[in-house]
């Protein structure tokens, strides 16, 4: 089911590459399906990471940082890779928080290539 979800969210965000940054900052439905989008990868990237620290005996059931680091210390994520997310969901949050819809659209490729790469590193 989290692969669906994953897979689900992946596509939301790649359909808002489809508009112009334009008709992304203006219309609300385009931003909500995309932030949609990465709120499903990230879930699913979130129960993903859960469910790999318990089949590694890792106690790292805490912050979704500290389970990315403890993956990464053990070598199921590669460093930068680990750096990445951790700088692509604090930096979706700055957008999202300022509503920065110019900030948000400008990182989606580099969100959907991200946790891509995260998504396939976990699962």
């Amino acid at each position: 089911m989290a692969e669906q979800e994953f897979w689900k969210g992946y596509k939301l965000i790649e359909e808002a590459l489809s508009y112009s940054e334009r008709m992304f900052a203006a219309s609300g439905s385009i931003r909500y399906r995309a932030t949609e989008g990465i709120r499903l990868c990230f879930g699913a990237f979130n129960d993903a990471t859960v469910a790999k620290c318990r089949k590694m005996e890792i106690n790292a059931i805490g912050r979704f940082d500290q389970r990315v680091l403890a993956l990464e210390q053990r070598g199921a994520i590669a460093p930068q890779l680990a750096s990445d997310i951790i700088d692509v969901k604090k930096q979706v949050q700055k957008a999202l928080r300022k509503k920065d819809w110019k900030m948000l659209y400008s990182m989606l490729v580099r969100v959907m290539e991200v946790l891509e790469a995260a998504w396939v590193a976990v699962s």
